[in-house]
């Protein structure tokens, strides 16, 4: 689980710049969150 939570905050460093505008795509959001979460595409895109 550590390397998971170092690798996401790695990648969250690489992205920043595009980092707002992720959420709105599903398939982003799924993938992304679907380490956490376990219904992804239920989160609020805001």
């Amino acid at each position: 689980m550590v390397a998971v939570l170092r690798g996401s905050r790695a990648l969250a460093r690489l992205l920043r710049p595009v980092l707002p505008s992720l959420p709105r795509i599903p398939a982003v959001r799924a993938a992304v969150l679907g380490l956490y979460l376990a219904k992804p595409l239920r989160m609020c895109r805001s």
